[in-house]
């Protein structure tokens, strides 16, 4: 979020407020709140030293890059057509990615296995995105993607249905995660 609040500032002239960083200084301590250590300092580190916790911070950096793109190009395109180009080449590179590492069998079994769920799980994203378009036709891009890690609380509920993940530690981050991104709209 803190990638996306300069990349939108510096590519789309969007402006940096108080409250937007103080929303994401939120957003950031609430994150830190999902691996509670002792302090806040060692829940940060913490993150910082766990492999999936670089590998998502990697993954915010390239959304920050995504949706600033998204933001610059949404402008002069209607986000239904724009949403089905991206997702069109970015099922080719994926595509491309599968052919290279030869397991498009493997990619064929697990579709045909649990046909129902990946049908599913591709329309929840591509409804997820198109939505997301179009509220940055209206919002700032640095308000609208962290406004939608608002979805973190369906999340967390739906992992201890679904997954049997203990939530209680997370139900306060999470909390935090929300009053972050109400700052950023005020």
């Amino acid at each position: 979020m803190i990638f996306l609040l300069v990349t939108a500032a510096v590519f789309l002239g969007e402006k940096i407020t108080i409250m937007k960083v103080s929303g994401v200084l939120v957003l950031l301590y609430g994150a830190s709140l999902l691996n509670r250590q002792k302090s806040l300092w060692l829940s940060i580190s913490a993150m910082a030293k766990d492999r999936a916790c670089r590998l998502m911070l990697i993954c915010s950096f390239f959304m920050a890059i995504g949706r600033t793109i998204d933001g610059f190009f949404i402008k002069s395109f209607d986000p239904l057509l724009y949403a089905i180009l991206i997702y069109s080449f970015m099922s080719a590179f994926l595509l491309v990615y599968v052919l290279y590492d030869g397991q498009l069998k493997a990619a064929r079994d697990l579709y045909y296995s649990r046909k129902a769920v990946t049908l599913t799980a591709g329309a929840v994203n591509a409804y997820t995105y198109l939505f997301l378009l179009y509220a940055i036709t209206k919002i700032d891009v640095s308000v609208a993607e962290p406004a939608s890690m608002l979805s973190m609380v369906v999340t967390v509920i739906l992992s201890h249905f679904m997954l049997g993940e203990n939530i209680k530690g997370r139900l306060a981050g999470v909390l935090v995660i929300i009053a972050g991104s109400w700052a950023l709209f005020v």
